[in-house]
């Protein structure tokens, strides 16, 4: 499920992609408070080491401004599921943004799914690999709500070469 290879980072942002994408993922749809929190601080650090190339740092200093923005919210004191879900969106929002800008650095695919009514039925998407919706904003509750958007594979570009899905909506 998670690649964890944190201390393997080399010193690119779109490499990190892999910890941002899927570390929180893990402890939100099961309702694991204290595991999501965790993950996010891992993630936090790992954002911390991030160096860039000269090519890649305009592009992104303000997506990483963004997820450490998001990741705060998510490591505070007093932090609960609901902080946690409602600080996953932006979260989430940069990680597209990492595929839209960098590409899908995994050797895997990544779909993009969304869930029309998560964030008060605003809707809101996020980043997984498995081919099997796992939302991450209602846990338990509605844990197969949404539907795929688009596949990336491995290499290509969020919105310049993706596989559009458009199964019916799993609820």
């Amino acid at each position: 499920k998670l690649l964890g290879k944190i201390a393997d980072l080399r010193a690119t942002s779109h490499e990190t992609l892999d910890v941002v994408a899927f570390q929180i993922l893990r402890g939100a749809p099961a309702d694991d408070l204290a595991e999501a929190v965790q993950n996010a601080q891992a993630m936090q650090r790992a954002l911390g080491h991030l160096r860039p190339t000269p090519r890649e740092a305009g592009a992104w200093r303000p997506i990483a401004q963004a997820l450490q923005h998001a990741l705060a919210k998510m490591t505070q004191s007093d932090a609960s599921m609901e902080t946690l879900r409602a600080a996953f969106e932006p979260l989430s929002e940069g990680v597209i943004q990492c595929l839209q800008v960098f590409g899908n650095p995994t050797s895997t695919p990544l779909r993009v799914a969304h869930c029309p009514m998560a964030q008060g039925s605003a809707g809101a998407s996020w980043v997984q690999r498995k081919g099997t919706i796992d939302n991450p904003y209602f846990g338990a509750a509605m844990l197969t709500c949404g539907a795929f958007r688009h596949v990336v594979d491995s290499g290509t570009h969020l919105m310049g070469a993706t596989k559009k899905t458009n199964p019916a909506p799993q609820t």
